[in-house]
């Protein structure tokens, strides 16, 4: 079986939305947001994150931190 790991450090956007844009995750769905409403808006930053993550999570320690998992 193989699997591949996904969002490490990519993890910040949720920091970036409570801390900074003060959107509470209960009161609207962060993934709807990151998915359409604010993808150029964080693209900036967001895509460097993505090619941090590709390369942490190529280090077996780091595996073992990511948020989500796929078989």
């Amino acid at each position: 079986m193989e699997h591949s790991e996904f969002w490490l450090a990519t993890l910040l956007i949720f920091f970036q939305y409570f801390f900074i844009d003060w959107i509470s995750p209960n009161e609207d769905s962060n993934w709807k947001r990151i998915l359409t409403e604010d993808s150029a808006r964080i693209g900036w930053w967001f895509n460097p994150l993505i090619k941090v993550d590709d390369f942490l999570l190529r280090l077996p320690l780091f595996q073992f931190l990511a948020w989500n998992m796929v078989t």
